[in-house]
């Protein structure tokens, strides 16, 4: 009986890189869509849900943004695809309120299609940095926020963010990058972390299956925990409160300024700069 159920699980795993795979070799067409305006003397916020690409974020020295909405789908003729792609609704809308403006992005969940985002914006401090996506990657780059919220549920995640409260989060995907902030929570179900950490703030990092690896700019205290991997923190005159193979915590100074506390099933390190 196991050996039946476990042929039919291979079977219908089998049935599903099948399927996979013709999909991806279905046609794709692309519409470009463009979102752009003057914006000036006015604090920003970027509020971005989507699904089926990728959002990326870059910012530049000009009083205006640009958004570049691309639209794909795929189909079994061109034709189709191109015309599933232009169906594709991107609802975009300046939401102004005293002394600030919010940039929202929403697109609609569709099957063999979605919407890549590629953002141009001033290089200003932000109020509140939102980026969510159903599969796909978030990129970001040296944004300054009081807020940032970053969620993928399928993908990879690549930032540098400065704010007082930062939350990275992917149930399946890698998480790199800077992160400065009082609070900051970086989660992952299923892949590495890889993360410079500022000079201040609490850091709470966890990944289900994965290594992580902290460069910490500053002294800090730690509490690192690990089901069977290692363990390792690099830094001079580390003063140990609990030193177990698999549970650690301590610090690097009595003045510390960072806290960081983190969990895997695989191996740690934690490196002072």
């Amino acid at each position: 009986m196991k050996r039946l159920i476990l042929l039919g699980v291979c079977i219908l795993l089998l049935g599903c890189i099948d399927q996979s795979e013709k999909v991806s070799m279905l046609p794709r067409e692309e519409v470009l869509e463009i979102f752009e305006s003057n914006i000036e003397g006015e604090e920003i916020s970027v509020d971005f849900l989507l699904y089926n690409g990728y959002i990326e974020v870059n910012l530049w020295d000009k009083q205006s943004y640009r958004i570049e909405a691309t639209k794909w789908a795929r189909a079994t003729t061109s034709e189709d695809a191109k015309r599933t792609a232009e169906d594709v609704k991107v609802d975009f809308s300046e939401e102004t309120e005293t002394g600030g403006v919010t940039l929202v992005i929403e697109t609609e969940e569709s099957i063999n299609a979605g919407v890549e985002i590629t953002a141009f914006l001033p290089r200003a401090s932000f109020e509140t940095v939102d980026l969510s996506i159903f599969n796909g990657d978030i990129q970001v780059e040296e944004v300054t926020a009081t807020t940032v919220s970053l969620v993928t549920i399928n993908g990879d995640i690549k930032a540098s963010v400065t704010a007082d409260d930062i939350k990275v989060k992917t149930s399946n995907g890698k998480i790199r990058g800077f992160y400065q902030g009082n609070q900051v929570i970086i989660e992952t179900t299923n892949g590495r972390i890889d993360i410079e950490c500022g000079y201040s703030g609490e850091y709470d990092v966890e990944t289900f299956n994965g290594d992580i690896d902290i460069v910490v700019n500053g002294d800090f205290k730690f509490n690192l925990e690990t089901t069977v991997g290692e363990i390792t923190v690099e830094a001079d005159g580390v003063v140990y409160t609990l030193d177990d193979k698999d549970h650690k915590k301590g610090y690097t100074a009595e003045d510390y300024t960072v806290i960081i506390t983190a969990s895997t099933v695989s191996s740690i390190t934690v490196l002072k700069q």
